[in-house]
């Protein structure tokens, strides 16, 4: 259990929050994309499609005071609400990272968030948290030959294929470094290292097992 947190971060990590009290409800469900079709003379047939993204509800409460907080920073229940609904208004997606039994690294849109004071339970605030895996993407490559007969070419850089764990290599010792080459981004070095259960400033060394998401 206490290996057990669950992150929300935005911009990069610049902003964080750590869920106080770990959800009483998580429950994660990936749908699928397949399509019926009747023929004739055939019947019924299913067309396979493959998966949707992943969605992921998280349902627990912001507590008025310490007892049962797990987390390292406690805020007041209208921190935690008044911080997801400013983030939700960005039209950005956020991070999410858990660690424990399921270990997620995902970049998520915020699908839905309601909130609610029950009787019995002054100052705490019920939520119910909707998630969904954010998949990011850009312009296709195109090519466009002009009057002369040049072609002026427009693309973004190729996606990116991240493994879910690697091998440390000799003078990738840093977080960082890490980041940079796997993610395209060393601003993301909090969260691999949240994600592995150590620190930013922690060294890395050849053979190390990393995970990614």
């Amino acid at each position: 259990m206490g290996d057990y947190h669950i992150y929300l971060s935005f911009n990069n990590l610049q902003e964080i929050i750590e869920l106080p009290v770990l959800p009483e409800k998580l429950e994660i469900s990936q749908g699928g994309s397949n399509k019926t079709y009747d023929l004739l003379n055939t019947g019924e047939i299913n067309v396979i499609k493959g998966l949707k993204l992943p969605e992921l509800d998280i349902e627990g409460y912001f507590p008025a005071d310490r007892t049962h907080v797990t987390s390292g920073k406690f805020f007041e229940p209208m921190h935690y609400v008044q911080t997801i609904q400013k983030w939700a208004s960005t039209l950005r997606p956020i991070r999410l990272t858990m660690t424990g039994t399921i270990n997620l690294n995902w970049p998520v849109s915020i699908e839905s968030f309601t909130y609610s004071e029950e009787g019995g339970t002054v100052g705490e605030i019920q939520y119910k948290l909707g998630l969904k895996q954010y998949v990011f993407y850009g312009p296709a490559k195109v090519e466009i030959v002009d009057g002369s007969g040049t072609t002026i070419k427009s693309e973004r850089p190729a996606g990116r294929t991240v493994p879910a764990t690697i091998t440390v290599r000799q003078n990738e010792d840093t977080f960082w470094i890490i980041a940079k080459k796997y993610l395209g981004d060393g601003n993301l070095a909090a969260g691999i290292a949240l994600l592995n259960g150590m620190k930013p400033g922690d060294v890395l060394f050849p053979e190390d097992q990393i995970r990614l998401r």
